[in-house]
Formats: C-alpha cells, sequence, structure tokens
C-alpha cells in the first residue's frame, strides 16, 4: 500500500471523475424514465392517476382555521363555513379604508424618499443595463424572443424596449 505515491492519487481521481460522469448519467436516466411513466399513466384512470389526484388535494387543502371570534374551525366543511363568514362580515360593511401603507404595514418599511425613487422614469440606460445582464441562455419571453436576441439586435431595437415596458 502507498498512499502517497502521485501515479496511484492520479488514477483514483481520473476513476472518481468517471464515477461521478455515470452517477450524473444514472440519476438523469431515472429522472427521464420518472418522467415516461407519469405521461404514461397521468391521463388514465388508473389508480396512479387518483392517487396523484389525492395526494394534490391534500397539499392544498386548509385543514383547521381560526374564525374571527378566535375559535378553531377543524374539517373541510367547518373551514369552508369560516371563510364564508369572515368574507360576509368583511363586505357587509362599510368601513373607511385607510389608503396610507404606512400606518398599516409592520416590519421593514419603505419611506417616502423610497417611493418617489420607484416611481422615477425608467432611462435607456437602465433599460440596456438589465438587458445585457441576463444570461443569453435563458428561456425566450412571453413574445418568443430571447435575451440573445436583444442583445445582438439592440442597435436597431433598443427604443423599441423603452416604449414597451412590458418586456421588463
Amino acid at each position: 500500500m502507498r498512499p502517497l505515491d502521485p501515479i496511484l492519487f492520479e488514477q483514483e481521481q481520473q476513476l472518481l471523475q468517471q464515477y461521478l460522469i455515470f452517477k450524473k448519467t444514472e440519476r438523469s436516466s431515472l429522472i427521464q424514465r420518472a418522467k415516461i411513466q407519469d405521461v404514461k399513466y397521468n391521463d388514465a384512470p388508473t389508480s396512479y392517476y387518483f392517487s396523484k389526484i389525492t395526494a394534490r388535494k391534500h397539499q392544498v387543502t386548509i385543514g383547521t382555521i381560526m374564525d374571527r371570534q378566535g375559535i378553531e374551525k377543524v374539517g373541510t366543511q367547518d373551514v369552508n363555513q369560516a371563510f364564508v363568514d369572515y368574507y360576509r362580515w368583511l363586505l357587509g360593511q362599510n368601513v373607511a379604508v385607510n389608503c396610507d401603507p404606512m400606518t398599516e404595514l409592520k416590519g421593514n418599511k419603505i419611506f417616502t424618499s423610497d417611493w418617489e425613487g420607484l416611481c422615477k422614469e425608467v432611462t435607456q440606460i437602465e433599460i440596456q443595463n438589465v438587458v445585457f445582464s441576463i444570461d443569453s441562455n435563458k428561456s425566450p419571453g412571453q413574445d418568443g424572443f430571447s435575451a440573445y436576441f436583444f442583445k445582438k439586435s439592440w442597435e436597431t431595437k433598443g427604443g423599441f424596449l423603452q416604449s414597451h415596458s412590458v418586456f421588463l
């Protein structure tokens, strides 16, 4: 046994790299097989399909809630009724609404000077900085154009972006 032999150390590093590549390939293969199974069985009315629906239902179900009086409501019917009662109470009142969020918020607050900065006009340079900070390999936006397209055509399309802030 020669633990400090540089040749053995180099061989160990090469074998470790091969192992990591094989492990990554195996994981990718398992993920692809799982996706195929999911596609194959997801829409068919099988026990797999119904188990997926049941699991999803449990993820989005509210099991308990406190009503306005602080009483805990348990079970689907009682929780549903607590929501209905709350919104009937809320929508049935004519209450003056305080439009100043600074009096309602708790925690970190935005000061008036910061609000003004958020409402200022966006400049062409700021738009260009944002566009060029996006990785070119990102998937296209809703308009079908990628950041790579906008970067390559900046000289001709740059002004278009400022007038169409939907891109940002």
